[in-house]
C-alpha cells in the first residue's frame, strides 16, 4: 500500500526529515547512528551541535559547532527537525534552543530525562525506539500551514494545466532564445533566504550575459539602490532576450520550482539576498 511506497522511498534517501540533534558527545553519536541505520524511519541526520567544543578528529566531521551556534547553522543548513538531549541543560537555555527553534518555524523535540519536561504542549512519542517529546503545533496554525501549501501546489498546477497549450511553446521559444543570444545555462540560480532566515536556490530564466556577477564590481559606481540592493536603469549585463522576458516578467516562471518545493508561496514579498538579509537588525 502507500506505506510500503513511503518506505521504498525512504530507505533510498528520498522524502526524508532533515534532523539537527543538539546533545553530549556520547548521546548525540549514538541517535545519529539509530537515525543512519534506520532510514525507513523517515529521518536523516545531517550533523550535530554539542554542549561543548569537542576535542575528538573522528567527531568534526558530523559536529557543526556547539549549542551556541544554533542560530547560525540553521541559517547555513535546511532543517525541518531539532531534536535537543542535554539531560543538565538548565531551563533558561532550553528556553532560548526552544525561541531560536520556533522563530526559524522548525519542529523542536527533546529527548527526555525528566518528568517535568512533559508539558502541556508536549506529546511524549519515539524515534527508532528512542523517546522523544515534541513541543506540538496549535490546532489553528498547523490548519492554516496544511490550507497554505494545498492552495500553493493547487492553484500553481491548475495554472499549468490551463495555460500549457500557450505556456509550453513560450518556454521553449525563450530557452532556445537565451541559448542561442549568450553561452551560459538557461536557468539562473541564487540563494535566497525564505521563512526563518533559511536559504534556498532561488530559479529563474537567466535574462543577463553568464558573468554578470563579474561585472559587478566594475559597475559598483553606477548602483542607484541604497544598502545591500544592486539596481541600474540601462543595465548592460541585461541581454536582449532578457529585456523582454523581464518586461513580461516571464524571466520569474521557473519560480513555481520553488513553489511546489515548498521554498516560497505563490504570493508572498520578494525573498531577500543573504548580504541583505545580514543588514536586517532583530
Amino acid at each position: 500500500g502507500v506505506g510500503h511506497v513511503i518506505r521504498h522511498y525512504r530507505t533510498r534517501g528520498l522524502g526524508l526529515n532533515q534532523v539537527l540533534i543538539v546533545g553530549s558527545d556520547v548521546a548525540a553519536r549514538r541517535f545519529m547512528k539509530v537515525l543512519d541505520d534506520n532510514p525507513k524511519l523517515g529521518f536523516r541526520a545531517i550533523g550535530c551541535l554539542h554542549a561543548q567544543p569537542s576535542n575528538s578528529p573522528e567527531e568534526d566531521d558530523r559536529c557543526l559547532g556547539t549549542i551556541n551556534d544554533l542560530a547560525t547553522v540553521i541559517k547555513e543548513q535546511w532543517i525541518d527537525q531539532i531534536v535537543v538531549e542535554l539531560s543538565d541543560v538548565d531551563p533558561e537555555r532550553l528556553t532560548s534552543l526552544l525561541d531560536i527553534s520556533e522563530r526559524a518555524d522548525i519542529q523542536f523535540s527533546m529527548i527526555p530525562h525528566h518528568l517535568e519536561m512533559l508539558t502541556s504542549k508536549g506529546h511524549l512519542s519515539e524515534i527508532g525506539g528512542v523517546p522523544i517529546v515534541s513541543m506540538v503545533e496549535s490546532r489553528k496554525l498547523r490548519r492554516t500551514r496544511t490550507v497554505r501549501r494545498v492552495l500553493n501546489i493547487g492553484l500553481s498546477a491548475t495554472m499549468l494545466l490551463l495555460t500549457s497549450p500557450v505556456l509550453l511553446p513560450l518556454v521553449l521559444v525563450t530557452a532556445l532564445a537565451i541559448k542561442l543570444e549568450s553561452s551560459g545555462p538557461i536557468l539562473f540560480r541564487q540563494q535566497r533566504v525564505g521563512k526563518g532566515g533559511r536559504p534556498f536556490w532561488l530559479y529563474k530564466f537567466r535574462s543577463m550575459v553568464s558573468d554578470a556577477e563579474s561585472l559587478k564590481h566594475d559597475l559598483a559606481q553606477r548602483n542607484e539602490a541604497k544598502g545591500a540592493l544592486f539596481k541600474i536603469r540601462n543595465d548592460p549585463r541585461v541581454t536582449r532576450t532578457g529585456r523582454l522576458i523581464r518586461r513580461l516578467s516571464f524571466d520569474e516562471l521557473p519560480q513555481l520550482i520553488n513553489v511546489f518545493a515548498g521554498h516560497m508561496n505563490l504570493v508572498g514579498p520578494r525573498p531577500p539576498l543573504l548580504n541583505e538579509v545580514a543588514m536586517y537588525e532583530d
